[in-house]
């Protein structure tokens, strides 16, 4: 079972995408802070990460370049403002892997998923 880490400092958005992600037979944890983040990827459990560009005064972007400094582990980023090409051109280059628009439908969230895990989408 994949374990997913949701990084995001708005705790209905964890609670719901935590959620989600155990409903369809993945492993979650939360994490509202960088710190929390880097301290759960430290366990080495953690294969993938899902990732608010702006946790509260922190910012996601900066949290990335912070992961890659010890983990390949794959990155979504996950935003609700809208994202442009120029932004998904720049998510590339500091190292993630995808991203989210918020609001995502489940099925956006899981082919991004396999994607990034290097499974089949869900059918």
């Amino acid at each position: 079972m994949p374990m997913i880490l949701v990084v995001d400092d708005d705790p209905d958005v964890r609670r719901m995408v935590t959620r989600l992600l155990v409903l369809h037979d993945f492993g979650a944890v939360a994490a509202e802070t960088t710190e929390e983040a880097v301290r759960a990827l430290a366990s080495g459990r953690i294969d993938a990460v899902l990732l608010d560009v702006v946790l509260g005064q922190e910012n996601g972007w900066e949290t990335v370049r912070r992961i890659r400094e010890t983990s390949a582990v794959p990155v979504v980023m996950m935003s609700g403002a809208t994202m442009d090409g120029d932004s998904h051109k720049d998510a590339d280059v500091i190292g993630a892997q995808g991203v989210l628009q918020k609001p995502f439908e489940s099925h956006e969230l899981f082919d991004c998923l396999a994607r990034v895990l290097g499974a089949p989408p869900a059918p």
